[in-house]
């Protein structure tokens, strides 16, 4: 194997676990929910990645349990440590299937799905 391919592949690994080790030292999980949209935002330092979701194209709306981490993004080591309880929403949203939550601390399941039942009667219909 080239050297170069060696300290790509060494480097790609380095940055990972830096990336996994700010969020779980400085990353913070926000879910905004009103009457017709969720948000979730997830940032630390300079990183920021925000969803927007519309709660009446939401479907099949559920609690996950013990959902363990995508493997591009989340290293297992730190997923256990920050977030033990590994439980999230999921639904389905324009035909993919959709997870919040994942890597949030203190993270409540039900009081999430309560809330977004809640306004989904609302936001179909406009009342």
């Amino acid at each position: 194997m080239p050297q170069i391919l060696k300290y790509g592949i060494l480097t790609y690994f380095l940055v990972l676990i830096i990336n996994e080790l700010l969020w779980f030292l400085f990353g913070k999980y926000e879910i905004i929910i009103d009457r017709k949209n969720i948000w979730t935002r997830k940032r630390y330092g300079l990183y920021n990645l925000k969803k927007n979701y519309k709660i009446s194209e939401i479907a099949n709306l559920k609690i996950l349990h013990n959902v363990k981490s995508d493997p591009y993004i989340r290293l297992n080591i730190f997923w256990s440590l920050y977030a033990p309880h590994k439980e999230v929403i999921g639904f389905e949203y324009n035909g993919k299937e959709r997870k919040v939550g994942m890597g949030a601390k203190d993270f409540d399941a039900n009081g999430i799905k309560n809330k977004i039942e809640e306004n989904k009667n609302y936001a179909q219909h406009g009342v």
